[in-house]
């Protein structure tokens, strides 16, 4: 015969680790088990070559952006300048007409 279980409580604390606790009020009994993955922990040594890894690559990334912030800014002065070049082209057209104009 089965034993009824009138109350189950689940807790994972700060490490990770599962405590699980059944009572039984009608038998005013209790069992608890405690799960650990220890299996499935990285090491310090794993961790640390995780940390240096990601700290060489946040420089590689550092490095890549101000090349692409640089290409953007000289894409922009690029972009700018043609349009100050066409605006004068226009301009001098312009005082060409208007001088035409003048003489004619």
């Amino acid at each position: 015969m089965h034993k009824q279980i009138s109350r189950v409580t689940f807790e994972v604390d700060v490490d990770g680790i599962l405590h699980v606790k059944a009572e039984d009020k009608a038998a005013r009994k209790s069992r608890s088990v405690t799960i650990t993955n220890e299996k499935g922990r990285l090491s310090q040594e794993e961790i640390d070559r995780m940390v240096k890894e990601a700290e060489e690559m946040a420089e590689e990334d550092r490095k890549v952006k101000e090349k692409i912030d640089a290409r953007n800014n000289s894409e922009t002065y690029i972009c700018n300048m043609r349009n100050t070049i066409s605006e004068n082209d226009k301009l001098a057209d312009q005082i060409d007409s208007d001088s035409f104009l003048l003489n004619g």
